[in-house]
């Protein structure tokens, strides 16, 4: 594209690549996670920390999560895209074309995809030993040998990596729909089907936040919060995880109670004018068949009213909603019912 806005990131170089590749991308995703995990599982098998054939869900993990990420950031891409030709009605006749708007939407700026993912890998690299409690680094058996070092400080510095990316992917993409909700957008409460599309998005990048707490407190910490660093990455991931699904949408909720106040209050006028003709018809002893039009009129503008005070002002459907709820009640579910099996003794 000639007059694309900004280069492409290199993660966005790597998964077009994929996308050329005559498999599916989720394919190729699971088959280098599962090779990363299976290379763990056999250095843990090789120095003796734990027997031939057992296989550690948290090395399994280690080398999926990273790709686990990239994965979400593949399919948020190509959701936003297909979501942008749903979308294609209620753009305004000055927006930017839809192939710029989707270009935007569907990839990473170079640089600072660049500067943050080295960032995130060098974070990474270094959170095994600086960061994780003594505890959990413990029962996950890292550091017991030489190759485990190397091949646990990498898988580490993998996971800081795409989750940086994954982090810095979700900002400029949510970023990008509020303001294409904002600045792009015809926005009108009786027509409010197509905003649906772009919410997707944000409701999806919640679930896949939320999903990866849920791997994290479940197989990582074993339910158990036993560092600071955890407290902090676990609320920090929850938080962003709703502020996701809810800020990129409070630009177009704004404007549909704009759109909804406005056209209240000119229902309203108008049943002002309408009224006070009706009045003027009694007063002047004239019931005639023009009093049964206005009453008619005024039947109408009330219909019309209460049509309106119950438009929507958020763009997303109940089913994403539900969604939403459902992921970040889970884990809370889960949690509590495990609490509850502790006490008792089960």
């Amino acid at each position: 594209m000639a007059d694309r806005p900004f280069s492409p990131s290199w993660l966005d170089r790597t998964m077009d690549a994929v996308r050329r590749l005559p498999v599916p991308a989720v394919v190729v995703y699971a088959v280098v996670g599962i090779a990363l995990a299976a290379a763990r599982t056999f250095v843990g098998w090789h120095d003796g920390s734990y027997p031939v054939g057992t296989v550690l869900p948290v090395h399994l993990l280690d080398g999926i999560v990273p790709l686990y990420f990239v994965a979400a950031i593949h399919y948020l891409d190509d959701l936003a895209s297909r979501a942008l030709d749903d979308y294609r009605a209620k753009l305004a006749r000055d927006a930017p074309s839809l192939e710029i708007l989707r270009y935007r939407v569907t990839t990473m700026p170079s640089v600072p995809a660049l500067v943050l993912g080295i960032i995130g890998f060098v974070v990474g690299a270094v959170y095994l030993p600086l960061l994780l409690s003594p505890v959990d680094f413990a029962a996950s058996r890292y550091f017991t040998s030489p190759t485990a070092i190397v091949l646990d400080t990498f898988l580490s510095a993998l996971s800081g990596l795409f989750m940086v990316l994954f982090g810095y992917h979700t900002v400029h993409q949510l970023r990008t729909i509020s303001r294409i909700y904002t600045r792009d957008t015809v926005v009108s409460v009786f027509d409010i089907g197509p905003l649906f599309a772009l919410a997707r998005v944000t409701a999806v990048t919640t679930i896949a936040m939320l999903g990866y707490c849920y791997v994290y407190i479940a197989f990582y910490t074993e339910w158990q919060i036993n560092s600071a660093s955890n407290v902090v990455l676990l609320a920090g991931l929850v938080l962003l995880a709703l502020l996701t699904f809810v800020v990129p949408l409070w630009g177009a909720h704004r404007l549909l109670q704009r759109d909804k106040t406005l056209r209240v209050s000119a229902i309203g006028r108008r049943l002002e004018a309408a009224t006070d003709r009706l009045h003027e018809r009694a007063d002047q002893g004239l019931y005639d068949d023009t009093i049964s039009h206005i009453d008619t009129a005024v039947e109408g503008l009330i219909r019309e009213r209460d049509l309106v005070a119950k438009s929507k002002t958020w763009p997303w459907e109940p089913g994403a909603l539900r969604a939403v709820a459902t992921a970040l009640l889970l884990p809370v579910v889960i949690w509590l019912i495990t609490r509850i099996l502790e006490r008792i003794g089960i």
